[in-house]
């Protein structure tokens, strides 16, 4: 969910995680149109998921934490020795480093589609093309393709956590729920696009719980869905403290589609 939401902004993909299987099918075109950025975000969910900086981490890493000094050493040393955790996350990183290269390539290619885009990508190329391309000796492919992934994972784990967290606590308040969809539907139609300004100015409720972090995203999700705990869901639900906060056991939530979008 959070990275289909992220995808959005940091690469203007639709990637269709949040549609059903029928759906899918239905929009298989646009999502051929952008493969290589569709399988850039499947390799990063998959080291995401597989490579948590939890204690059953790399060995590096949970050096690090015991003796910092030591944890670039053995980073480097791990890293050249197949069958480590260390050398599966330099493989992880030059395989996604390398798709990331791919993708900026290809949408600098693409200038004449990239105006009036919006996302952090076409707006950065846009920014470095500008004024007969002035910034292009500054704002450099590779910094572009850091900057942008720094933009699709910073923060997503905890951004994912504490979305999903949100989410389930106003599933448990009906009240709650009431009050935040009379106020993003307050806005306007479900297609507009709220600007920074409107962010700051429009949504005093969504200010109220405090999750200025996530708003854009619950603004998303809550102008065509609503969520309610499936009876399979664990309560209260058990978190997993590690080097990032999760829950142990999931959030399992049924997802209804409003009538109306």
């Amino acid at each position: 969910m959070t990275n289909d939401i992220i995808g959005k902004t940091a690469f203007g993909i639709d990637f269709g995680l949040l549609r059903n299987p029928s759906n899918k099918k239905t929009n298989e075109t646009s999502v051929n149109e952008d493969d290589e950025v569709s399988h850039f975000l499947e390799q990063h969910i998959r080291c995401t998921n597989s490579l948590k900086m939890g204690l059953n981490g790399s060995f590096s890493i949970i050096l690090g934490i015991v003796v910092p000094i030591l944890q670039e050493p053995f980073r480097q040393l791990l890293r050249r020795i197949p069958g480590t955790v260390d050398h599966r996350i330099n493989v992880a990183n030059s395989t996604l480093r390398d798709k990331m290269d791919g993708i900026v390539a290809k949408r600098e290619s693409e200038s004449s589609n990239r105006r009036g885009s919006k996302d952090f990508l076409s707006v950065l190329l846009n920014v470095r093309e500008a004024k007969g391309g002035a910034l292009k000796d500054l704002i450099t492919p590779d910094y572009v393709s850091g900057i942008t992934y720094e933009h699709l994972i910073a923060g997503s784990m905890t951004t994912s956590f504490t979305l999903t967290a949100t989410i389930y606590l106003v599933a448990k308040h009906r009240t709650v729920e009431e009050k935040l969809l009379e106020e993003i539907d307050g806005f306007g139609w479900h297609d507009a696009v709220p600007s920074p300004i409107d962010l700051v100015e429009r949504f005093p409720y969504l200010d109220q719980l405090g999750i200025q972090e996530i708003k854009l995203s619950l603004i998303h999700l809550y102008r065509r869905f609503v969520f309610r705990c499936s009876p399979e869901l664990e309560e209260p639900p058990e978190l997993e403290h590690g080097m990032v906060h999760e829950f142990k056991h999931g959030i399992k939530l049924r997802v209804i589609k409003r009538a109306f979008t």
